[in-house]
């Protein structure tokens, strides 16, 4: 059975799973902005507006939602928003910042819309890459997970301290587009 989720429902269970605490690890910021009833409601409704928009996301649709110009959803801790980022290119900005603050509803979290830093063929080649995992001979052996990080639009890719020249080889072949984290995968 193949695994699918809405945007939506995605961002809602990472935002709830996430925010247990009210600050972050360094103290620094005060997050129960993102924890109470109703920016929680909010969350979940600008969540769903944008899986209206940009449609269901597919572990096994290589692009989905990415294809059609939607990046990724972040939380902006410091202006206390949700940060919607797309591909000016290919979304009308302005229609779908008016559609998204709607969504959020009076007293909701402020909502932007703001443009990717990449674009998104070189995203989807990136994420095309990542998928053959072809870029070293033992790529396609090693545990490894990644993801699209929309604030700062590169795929984060977690690997095991031990293939560092799996990782060198993936850094070579694309660059900025990737993050390396070392860590415990689970392969996705």
């Amino acid at each position: 059975m193949a695994t699918k989720w809405l945007i939506g429902t995605a961002l809602v269970l990472v935002l709830i799973g996430g925010c247990p605490a009210t600050t972050d690890l360094e103290g620094a910021r005060d997050l129960s902005w993102r924890n109470g009833r109703r920016a929680q409601a909010s969350i979940q409704a600008v969540g769903e507006a944008v899986a209206d928009e940009f449609g269901e996301s597919a572990k096994e649709a290589p692009g989905g939602p990415l294809s059609r110009g939607y990046v990724g959803t972040a939380l902006d801790d410091a202006a206390r928003s949700l940060v919607i980022v797309v591909d000016p290119a290919m979304v009308d900005v302005e229609r779908l910042a008016s559609k998204l603050t709607a969504a959020s509803g009076p007293g909701g979290v402020a909502v932007r819309v703001e443009a990717t830093k990449v674009s998104i063929a070189d995203l989807l080649a990136a994420e095309e890459v990542l998928r053959a995992r072809d870029w070293h001979p033992n790529a396609s052996t090693v545990g490894m997970s990644f993801g699209l990080d929309p604030a700062a639009c590169r795929y984060e890719v977690t690997l095991s301290r031990t293939h560092e020249d799996v990782a060198l080889a993936l850094k070579d072949r694309l660059g900025e587009l990737v993050d390396i984290r070392w860590g415990t995968p689970q392969r996705r």
